[in-house]
């Protein structure tokens, strides 16, 4: 139970640009609020970066959607020569 609580207010931390401390309502040292607020920040970090933002991708031909959806061409590079 603790532990979901501490990466749901990790990720709003993240969302919201709020320390998770702060939103958990905790009141401490400095250095104690700061070591919490880094382990919260960087679980949910690595939560993020196993799923990525939009979830797993279901099937390769969804990953791919997803892939060229980001892509753009060069900046500042003429497309015919």
């Amino acid at each position: 139970m603790e532990s979901e609580v501490g990466e749901l207010a990790g990720r709003m931390g993240l969302l919201l640009h709020i320390r998770p401390s702060e939103l958990l309502g905790l009141e401490g040292s400095g250095i104690r609020s700061f070591l919490l607020d880094a382990a919260l920040l960087a679980r949910a970090a690595e939560d993020l970066a196993k799923t990525g933002a939009e979830g797993p991708a279901r099937s390769t031909k969804e990953l791919v959607r997803r892939r060229r959806a980001r892509w753009r061409p060069p900046r500042g590079q003429p497309m015919w020569d």
